[in-house]
């Protein structure tokens, strides 16, 4: 069975504070995988980097986020507009990282259409976001 990798960046222009998400996206049949480099997180006076991957089959998603800038308790979440889709667990010491449980047909909307969501980090007083967008698409 063949699998789908698709790479993710954000591109300067999809770097937002606030805002809607657009564009979708197609994705090659029997995707699996989303996954992306280490990408920058941005909004406020803060910054960072983050990074996700997506195994719809094995039903997990695993990222890792170095915000900079934010005070005391940050959480972070997988969000498509200003709507959660997943909450990431494991925050501490200005950090997030881990893995969670997705259902397979939210990560496939995720595959399908990065562009549509960001990951999203916040204080009680500033949120930090990276628009997902694709790179590149490997069978």
């Amino acid at each position: 069975m063949s699998r789908t990798r698709i790479l993710l960046a954000v591109a300067a222009a999809g770097l937002v504070a606030t805002g809607a998400l657009a564009s979708a996206i197609p994705v090659a049949d029997d995707s699996s995988v989303l996954t992306n480099a280490v990408i920058p997180l941005k909004g406020g006076s803060g910054g960072g980097s983050a990074s996700i991957q997506i195994d719809w089959k094995a039903r997990k998603v695993c990222y890792a986020a170095e915000p900079t800038g934010l005070n005391g308790a940050v959480t972070g979440a997988l969000v498509k507009g200003s709507t959660t889709v997943v909450a990431f667990k494991n925050a501490r010491n200005g950090e997030v990282a881990g893995c969670s449980d997705i259902d397979p047909e939210v990560a496939k909307q995720v595959i399908a259409n990065p562009t549509d969501y960001a990951i999203s980090i916040k204080d009680a007083s500033t949120t930090l976001l990276a628009t997902l967008s694709p790179v590149n698409n490997f069978k």
